[in-house]
């Protein structure tokens, strides 16, 4: 969403750049080499080399990619996607593995069988998504794999 409308505002820039050109009075072909300059000119990578910064921000499917190449011991919850799937805390210390993250339908906790629905978190006094503790009502799965709870 947010790169789709980075690509709009970069566009709308460029056709400002170049109405701006022609109200100069140059001629049509002028203005078309100008553009074509500024199409190829590092403007152009950079501006594309910020698009690709903001979307490794905001894409997880970037981070958790990295992190799955590079870090020993990060895993993703069972159920949830490399795509969907968004650290909230880090493990502060050296290792690169998370302790809470969430995805579009759980919260999860490290364990690996611990994590609560979203929809059953307005029904839970205290709820905080950093302290496992204070999830009333979780779905945890036993050694086996079948879950209990909600």
């Amino acid at each position: 969403m947010l790169l789709g409308i980075l690509f709009v505002i970069f566009i709308c820039f460029l056709l400002f750049l170049m109405g701006a050109v022609l109200s100069t009075g140059r001629s049509e072909n002028t203005a078309m080499k100008i553009m074509k300059y500024i199409v190829s000119s590092p403007f152009v990578l950079l501006a594309f080399f910020m698009l690709w910064l903001v979307a490794a921000a905001n894409l997880p499917v970037l981070e958790n990619g990295w992190h799955l190449l590079t870090g020993r011991g990060y895993k993703l919850p069972e159920g949830s996607s490399v795509f969907s799937f968004r650290t909230t805390v880090m493990n502060p210390g050296s290792g690169e593995w998370w302790l809470y993250g969430e995805d579009s339908t759980y919260y999860y906790y490290l364990d690996g069988t611990t994590k609560i629905s979203k929809k059953n978190i307005e029904n839970c006094p205290g709820f905080k998504t950093d302290d496992h503790t204070t999830w009333c009502t979780t779905t945890t799965r036993d050694r086996y794999g079948s879950e209990s709870g909600n």
